[in-house]
């Protein structure tokens, strides 16, 4: 089961969690620990500060916590569920941004029979004058373009729709462009990724795959759907506005044989002057979301309930109370003689530059 909660206020969406982190009815396992997944670092450290500060000092729930990366802990799971037995019992690992630029080096600097550079066969222009110096290879230039195209390939593998590797690894472009230019830019790109992963690269009894392709073999090993095993104890995803389409995919299919409780911060107010793109942004990516399976359940928290409503509180600054102002387009001016510290101060400048000395 899929459980979504969503808040324009980040402290509503932190308290949920704690909540449900120490419901004996949500971790049924007491030797299995859940997992929390946070969108960076910083996010999960400011989290754990604000466990600190909320919860009881014998509270043990957050020393057994599981922190996760989300590609990372999906990565994980799909490779657990795949078939190894024609496989040699290949341990996966996760192809990095990194690997992937060195593989392209080496691919564009192979050499065929009569002395040609892969990078020629691609039948670009561009491509051979930005690297190639007449006979000799600009290295700058080569690494530069390496890393580019492997952040590029990424990107496509994360958030394209299904059906965007099958249709390259067969031949077949899979965007619609008018122009022959865009139309001859995907050629290539085709030829160079499907030359870059249409065998696999082992080292050692390590298969190299990137998570998209894993996911893919997972599907074709269990009859056209991602299987997943079976797990008691809880994952929480936490700090995500949005996601590709490749992560939500995998969200869903995960949540049909396990629990997942997903945390997005987002605002519902498109007619707000400050936050309608916001609005808008996380109502795209609530949608795509939530519509995807049935086994969904929804939740709006409010800052005191859970109707949804935003409702002005004393924040501890005079900071914060403009920032609440701003935010609900309400003005409280009685508030600001309860603030305890400024934590906001106003200097008067002659000019931009003394601004940017000052």
């Amino acid at each position: 089961m899929l459980r979504i909660y969503t808040s324009s206020q980040i402290k509503q969406l932190n308290q949920k969690l704690l909540e449900l982190i120490q419901d004996p009815k949500i971790w049924k396992n007491p030797f299995e620990s859940p997992v929390a997944i946070f969108s960076d670092s910083k996010i999960e450290q400011w989290f754990k500060m604000f466990w600190m500060k909320n919860s009881p000092a014998d509270s043990p729930v957050l020393m057994n916590l599981q922190s996760r990366q989300l590609e990372a802990f999906l990565f994980e799971e799909v490779g657990n569920a795949v078939n190894r037995e024609s496989e040699n019992h290949f341990f996966y690992r996760n192809s990095s941004t990194e690997l992937i630029r060195d593989l392209i080096v080496a691919k564009l600097t192979e050499k065929d029979a009569n002395g040609n550079y892969f990078l020629e066969t691609l039948n670009s222009p561009d491509v051979t004058g930005y690297i190639k110096n007449n006979d000799s290879i600009n290295e700058v230039h080569l690494f530069d373009f390496a890393g580019t195209m492997a952040k590029i390939f990424c990107g496509y593998e994360t958030t394209r729709p299904d059906g965007f590797i099958s249709r390259w690894t067969s031949g077949l472009n899979y965007f619609d462009h008018e122009e022959d230019d865009k139309k001859n830019i995907e050629t290539w790109q085709r030829k160079l990724y499907c030359a870059l992963f249409n065998e696999d690269f082992v080292v050692d009894r390590i298969h190299y795959i990137s998570l998209a392709r894993l996911a893919e073999k997972n599907r074709n090993d269990n009859g056209g759907q991602i299987k997943f095993l079976k797990k008691q104890a809880p994952v929480f995803i936490y700090g995500f506005v949005g996601m590709g389409q490749l992560y939500r995919s995998l969200i869903h299919e995960y949540a049909r044989t396990n629990d997942v409780y997903l945390f997005m911060q987002n605002d519902d107010r498109e007619n707000h002057p400050l936050t309608k793109k916001w609005a808008r942004h996380g109502k795209e990516n609530f949608i795509s979301l939530s519509k995807s399976t049935d086994a969904v359940e929804v939740s709006r928290l409010g800052p005191k309930g859970t109707d949804g409503s935003i409702k002005h509180e004393i924040r501890d600054s005079r900071l914060h109370i403009l920032q609440d102002e701003i935010f609900t387009d309400e003005s409280h001016p009685e508030n600001y003689a309860k603030a305890d510290n400024l934590g906001i101060s106003l200097t008067a400048v002659p000019s931009r530059l003394r601004e940017i000395e000052v």
